[in-house]
Parts: C-alpha cells; structure tokens; sequence
C-alpha cells in the first residue's frame, strides 16, 4: 500500500508541475514575466519548466541568467536555444561548438542518427550572420530612444516633401489591413502603400491611387518579387524619386524575423531585393527604414534591446557611399549590434553638425516638425495641418482628437514603465496595470468616435 500511496503522491506532484507550468506560460503571454517566474520557482527538477525560464528570461533583457537557467535544463532543445542565443550575440564559434555537439556519433558500421531538428537551420543562420559580419556598414548614429511599439511610426519626422507614416486609421474603411498595419503616403496625398494579408495569409505589400471623390483605385500588389514564398513583406517607404523602396520582410536569407531590404523599379517591376546587411538588420526584427533626403537624416526601427512593449528607433546620417568596417576591427560585433550605441557614434563632429541641423530646422519650424494629426477624408485625402481644415468646427475636433490621442499616447507610456517595474519585481503594480490596461481600451473606443467626428466636419 505505502508503494501505491508513494505513486499517488508523485503522480499529483507531476500534475501539479504541469499545471503551474501552463500558469506560468499564460502570465507570460499577459506580458506579467516576474509572476510567471515566481510560479516557475514552485517547480522542481523539470527541465522542460527550466527550458521556459530560460526563454522567458532571455525575452526580458536577463541574459546570463537566461543562459545559466538553459544550461541546467540541458535538453537537446535548451542546448539549441543556447546556441540561437549565442547567434544572436555573434558568438559563432560557441554556436558551431553546441550544434556539433548535438549530432549523434557514428558507431563502427552503423550510420549515425540524424541530428535534432534545428541543428540544420541554425548552422545555416550562423553562416549568414557570418556572411554578414565580413561587410558591416560604418553607420554614425545621430540618436536612439525607446518608443511603444504599437505607435513606434509616429516618431518618424519627415519632411513633407518625403512623405508620411501612418497608421491603420488613414486607409478607407473597406480596405484589408491588419490593426498593426503601417501605411507609406508619398508628398501628393494622392497614393497609399501598405501591407494587406493575400488569399493564403501572407502580408504582401500592395498600393492604391485615390480616383475622383472619395473614391480609391482597387489595392493591387506592389511587386511579386519583394518577398519570397510564404515569406510577409511590411512596413514600406518610398523615397520621393518614386524608384526607391525599402520595406521589410521575413524572407529566406534573413538574419531572424524582419529584415530590411531594397529594390528598385524599372519599368518592368521591381529589380531582386537587397538585403541591406548589418547593423540595419540583425537577428531580431528590423524594420521601417525611412530617409529623409531632404534633411539628410534617417531612421529604422528594432527590437533588438529586447524591451518588453517597447521598440528602439535609431536616428542616423545616411551616407552617400558605403563604407564598412573593417573585419578585424575588435568592435566588430557591438558595431554591427548597435551595442553600446557609442560603438556606431562615427566622427564626433559629423554627428554634433548633424544634431545641429535638426535643432535649425526644427526651430525654424520646417520640415521637421510632426504633423498635427494624420487622418483620412474621403474626397480629400490625407490631412495633416490644421490649416487644411474648413472651419471652427474642424479645427476643434482635430484640437479633440488631438488631445485625446496625447492621453493615449501617455496612458501608453505609463503602462509600458508599469509593466518594466512590475516585470523588475513590483508585484504591487497588478492592479495598476489592469487598471492602465482597461484605460486604453476606453481611449481606442472614444478616438475612433473622435477620428470620425473630424472627418465628418472635415468633409
């Protein structure tokens, strides 16, 4: 009986293990990462909990814990996570180490075994990454800072004559788009480029021009060759000469998620896509490349610093030839990291110059200066000012909207830094957050009513 009775008990404790592991998994998911690892601490000796510790802590920024949590899992999947990770920090050699390490021996006249699924696709991203770091670009970095990722594009600050980034909420309400989707309008108002999902699912980038009215051409796709099969394409910028995009997708010989490429446009349709290398891209997500020409700065996004909510928006002098650094360069891979920052800070005086110029402009009140708003009027396109607006009326629900969307905007930052603190320790912020939480949701209801309000005295 006391052998049953043992069974029992360990058979309880196995599904209680199983069920703070699920627990854990969807605190995570509810971006509550120091409660889902607090749950994890009420499991004992299960690698496959510390094989999501170990992920966990890597998503949060806490790497040589993330790295000592995989390590104790020692499965062949967390020694494969170990070696993605080594990747991603360019550290190929330790990379190569734990891949071959994972490739069964063969024994005296048996063929070996194959080695764990992975292995293959992980040799091959490292030889890219490897590839890649023979020709890292020399960029000088004006600026970064840490923005929401949800409305990251609304820190892009170009001039007019280069277009505008916008949201979802500028493309006619019958047209196909993801909520997240981010739209490329060139100087004229008169064109749209975004990405929409094809019959299959996939994001390709489509483009539609606005007809007589407040009606707008059919969205056709962009260019077939821009994405490889199966592969997403998003976030375009067209560079006013109406030759030039850049985008970006998760095509086969990206370094991880999105990467960033160009094409050009012939007459006969865009020519194969470049992938435009490091430290534009990286083994995270890299996107929304956009060049000013005008003003001669340049932007691109990534979430490569890997905080929670948040995107990196990197503020750079574009040059007019490439220069690379030099392989052998000890800074090699902080270099193509992007970090420290100072390691892409280039000539000092090119970048306090370029800092300047900025500081100029934007005092002058150019260019530079953000919109006022962004909004779609059928019959009128795509309003910025409130100069281009009719009346009184107007101009007071765009002042609404406005003020509604910097409440957003704040409401946003503050849950974004409650969730930090919270996944820093501070359990006290729970309710906060859920309070934040439900904020945002009521702010997104009243600015769509706000959104169609001003259209409505716009039209």
């Amino acid at each position: 009986m006391k052998y049953i009775a043992a069974g029992v008990m360990a058979l309880g404790a196995v599904c209680m293990s199983a069920q703070d592991l699920e627990s854990a998994r969807r605190l995570a998911e509810d971006g509550m990462a120091e409660q889902a690892l607090a749950t994890l601490d009420s499991i004992d000796d299960d690698s496959e909990a510390m094989l999501f510790r170990g992920e966990l802590l890597w998503s949060i920024g806490r790497d040589a814990d993330a790295v000592a949590a995989l390590r104790s899992a020692g499965t062949a999947e967390a020694k494969l996570r170990l070696a993605d990770i080594a990747i991603s920090r360019y550290n190929l050699d330790e990379a190569r180490a734990i891949l071959e390490s994972l490739k069964p021996k063969a024994r005296r006249g048996r063929k070996p075994a194959d080695p764990p699924a992975g292995v293959a696709v992980l040799e091959e991203r490292a030889e890219r990454v490897a590839d890649m770091l023979t020709r890292v670009e020399a960029v000088q970095i004006i600026d970064s800072v840490n923005v929401p990722a949800d409305e990251f594009f609304r820190n892009y600050r170009l001039s007019p004559e280069s277009g505008t980034i916008a949201g979802r909420d500028v493309l006619p309400r019958d047209v196909d788009a993801d909520e997240n989707t981010v739209v490329f309008i060139p100087q004229s108002g008169r064109r749209m480029i975004w990405s929409a999902p094809d019959t299959a699912g996939t994001n390709r980038l489509v483009w539609a021009d606005a007809l007589y009215g407040d009606e707008w051409d059919t969205p056709a796709p962009l260019g077939e060759t821009l994405a490889s099969d199966g592969a997403d394409a998003a976030y375009p910028f067209m560079m006013p000469d109406g030759i030039t995009l850049y985008y970006a997708s998760d095509s086969d010989d990206s370094l991880g998620g999105y990467d960033i490429y160009m094409a050009r446009r012939t007459d006969d349709g865009f020519l194969e896509p470049v992938n435009l290398g490091m430290p534009y891209n990286s083994p995270y997500n890299d996107y929304m490349m956009a060049v000013d020409e005008f003003t001669g700065i340049g932007w691109f996004a990534s979430d490569r610093n890997r905080v929670p909510g948040m995107v990196t928006i990197y503020t750079y002098i574009p040059a007019e030839m490439r220069v690379n650094v030099d392989p052998e360069d000890p800074d090699l891979a902080a270099k193509a990291l992007l970090s420290p920052l100072s390691a892409a800070r280039g000539k000092a005086d090119d970048v306090t110059a370029a800092r300047r110029r900025l500081a100029a402009l934007a005092a002058q009140g150019t260019a530079l200066s953000a919109p006022d708003f962004t909004v779609y009027v059928p019959g009128r396109g795509v309003l910025t000012s409130y100069s281009q607006l009719p009346g009184g009326m107007a101009k007071q629900a765009a002042r609404n909207y406005v003020e509604a969307l910097q409440g957003r905007d704040d409401t946003a930052r503050r849950l974004c830094a409650a969730r930090n603190r919270y996944a820093g320790g501070d359990s006290s912020l729970a309710g906060e957050i859920q309070a934040l939480e439900r904020n945002l949701e009521e702010t997104d209801t009243e600015l769509r009513r706000l959104r169609n309000q001003l259209v409505e005295a716009a039209d």
